[in-house]
């Protein structure tokens, strides 16, 4: 089928529902800190943009693309923030380690397409 949730064709630009944005915002500013603050680059204007910009295209990039393909198979999707994981990200990164658990993309039910098949 040549139509995603939204109800237009697949050059729909992206659009997120109310509390992904919040979402999205407060994870990728927490794993910036995280992930600056474990490289020593925290202070340094460049080294935060270099770590933002790997954050950015790393995680994000790799939630966004799970939610976009739930999308074009016709499925609810969003990135959900777990709050707990961010913050044992951000605890995690003083210790000289990181565990960056930030969230997930959840699935939901099919909302168009095919029915599926009984085999």
């Amino acid at each position: 089928m040549n139509i995603n949730y939204w109800g237009g064709g697949y050059g729909v630009p992206f659009r997120p529902y109310r509390h992904e944005v919040r979402d999205i915002v407060i994870a990728l500013i927490i794993m910036t800190i995280a992930f600056a603050n474990l490289f020593s680059t925290l202070l340094s204007v460049g080294g935060l943009m270099a770590t933002f910009i790997a954050v950015l295209t790393g995680f994000l990039g790799h939630e966004l693309m799970h939610r976009e393909v739930a999308r074009r198979l016709g499925y609810i999707a969003y990135f959900k923030a777990w709050w707990i994981g961010l913050l044992l990200a951000l605890a995690t990164s003083f210790l000289h380690f990181i565990i960056a658990t930030p969230g997930a993309t959840v699935i939901g039910p099919k909302v168009w397409g095919l029915p599926p098949h009984e085999k």
